[in-house]
Formats: C-alpha cells, sequence, structure tokens
C-alpha cells in the first residue's frame, strides 16, 4: 500500500493508495523491469526500472526513471565487469512540508 499524506486547514489526513509492481522477465529468468502502479494502471512516477542482458547474463544496461547506465565486460573473458557508467544526477523522491522551502532541513 502507498500512503498518501493530505493536509487541510491544518489537519493531516492520510489516505491508503492501492499500488502493486509489475515485472518483466527474459528467457533465463532474470528480471528485465518494473513499474509501480496504482489499481487504475497509472504508472507512479520514481518507481520505474529496466535491465538488459547479453546472451550469457551479463547486465549491460540498466534504466532507473529514464536515465541509463552501462555496464562493460573484461575482454579476457573472464565474465567480469571491468566498468560501470553511470548518469550524472541523483533521483530525489519526497515532499516539502507547510512552511518549508526545498533548501530547509529544520
Amino acid at each position: 500500500m502507498l500512503a498518501q499524506t493530505l493536509i487541510r486547514n491544518g489537519l493531516i489526513f492520510l489516505r491508503q493508495v492501492s499500488a502493486a509492481w509489475t515485472f518483466g522477465y527474459d528467457a533465463l529468468g532474470q528480471v528485465t523491469g518494473g513499474t509501480k502502479k496504482l489499481a487504475d494502471g497509472t504508472a507512479i512516477l520514481g518507481h520505474a526500472f529496466g535491465y538488459a542482458f547479453d546472451t550469457i547474463g551479463n547486465r549491460k544496461t540498466t534504466v532507473v526513471n529514464g536515465q541509463s547506465a552501462t555496464y562493460t565486460t573484461d575482454t579476457a573473458g573472464l565474465n567480469q565487469y571491468a566498468e560501470h557508467t553511470v548518469p550524472a544526477f541523483l533521483d530525489v523522491l519526497g515532499t516539502v512540508g507547510d512552511g518549508q522551502t526545498e533548501g530547509d532541513m529544520s
């Protein structure tokens, strides 16, 4: 269950929102993606990922909320990752409370 907080007239209300993850799998049984959706099928922003693999199951790419990262395996055939490149960003989920600004940590 996903909780939604509503503030009205100084009162705080907590409402449960029905949500569930859906997943995809490849022929090797590896998870290829997932999305958290509301009961009506609407995807919840910030809750999606995907993976792509080579023929022997090494991860080649990861996509989280639309941002891609890549993996490179070694050239010696040791089935090890030689490099992992990630995007230069940070996902932040949350809300700003009444009377606070984005930079306010109090």
